[in-house]
């Protein structure tokens, strides 16, 4: 199998999201340590079910999360480019790989739809031009800050938003009038517990 040929990877990818409703895109390799990881200019998409998309609200555990911008929008493949902006979020992105993928192969994450998981929507924002701000977690026994910072990602949120559309169009994966971008991890990875409360810091 030839590992370099993201036209098969993707095609792995659109067989396993058909048939499914494929409301949010997750993205990869947008940030510096993740680009460096999988060795590449392009970043990686994988789809994710509306049934995996959660409104500040943790319901089971995770291992891994990273915080993200996400942002809501409308578009027409035809003209990309056009992509209208409806909602802006401070969210949550929690992988769950499938296959593992130590050597940072960018066929096998994009086959193994980007270790999409769930996707948590903690605050809507409108001032889009902040660059850093802290989550706070809490329950009963603990408290935690994590810091993020846009200045993580290698590439706008704009420059994101339409090369994701151009991966959906070129590859013809599901979509759908307004979907969610999940733009790249701007934090270091933590993990959660059900049930945990989180609130955000500007």
């Amino acid at each position: 199998m030839n590992y370099d040929n993201l036209e098969l990877a993707y095609a792995i990818q659109r067989k396993f999201l058909q048939n499914k409703e494929i409301s949010a895109y997750k993205v990869g390799a947008s940030n510096l340590t993740s680009k460096n990881f999988f060795n590449t200019n392009n970043i990686i998409i994988g789809g994710i079910e509306e049934k995996n998309i959660y409104k500040n609200e943790i319901k089971k555990n995770y291992h891994a999360a990273e915080l993200e911008i996400i942002v809501k929008i409308q578009y027409n493949l035809k003209n990309p480019n056009k992509f209208k902006v409806l909602k802006t979020y401070i969210g949550i992105e929690c992988p769950l790989p499938d296959i593992q993928n130590e050597t940072g192969s960018e066929f096998i994450c994009i086959a193994d739809n980007c270790s999409s998981g769930d996707l948590i929507l903690i605050e809507e924002i409108k001032n889009t031009n902040i660059k850093t701000f802290d989550l706070i977690g809490f329950d009963k026994n603990k408290k935690f800050k994590i810091n993020a910072n846009l200045d993580r990602l290698v590439y706008s949120i704009d420059q994101i938003i339409l090369t994701t559309l151009n991966i959906i169009k070129n590859y013809n994966l599901p979509s759908s009038k307004e979907i969610f971008v999940s733009t790249g991890g701007i934090s270091e990875n933590f993990s959660l517990n059900s049930h945990q409360s989180l609130s955000i810091k500007l």
